[in-house]
């Protein structure tokens, strides 16, 4: 009855089942117990049964052709530091004209008034 209810279920929901081989096995009796359920649009390769447990319980596994995708590339950009003058630098932040910032009032008119003139 349950196999009835399970065969009904996978075929209700147009997913397939590979393991084919009993996954417990004791000396009288062996059965099905472990399953994947898998949709159509999952590529696999093999399903198994390994047969080296140390129990009466196999464990399964499932071997897929389908790989996640891959992020994008990031671009980090960093400054060197290794020949970096403070006295310049400072001298540097002294001749910008700071106060250009203080004539816009959207912060995003501040960030790109600073990226141009840092």
């Amino acid at each position: 009855h349950l196999s009835k209810i399970l065969h009904d279920f996978v075929h209700s929901r147009l997913v397939s089942q590979p393991i084919c081989h009993p996954t417990r096995v004791s000396e009288s009796t062996s059965s099905i117990i472990d399953l994947f359920l898998i949709s159509p649009d999952v590529p696999y390769t093999q399903a198994a049964v390994l047969d080296h447990a140390i129990t009466d319980h196999y464990p399964i596994s499932l071997l897929t052709s389908w790989s996640s995708p891959k992020p994008s590339p990031k671009t980090i950009s960093c400054r060197s530091f290794k020949n970096f003058d403070a006295s310049k630098f400072l001298a540097d932040l002294d001749h910008i004209p700071w106060q250009l910032m203080d004539t816009f009032n959207d912060i995003d008119d501040k960030v790109m008034v600073f990226e141009t003139l840092f």
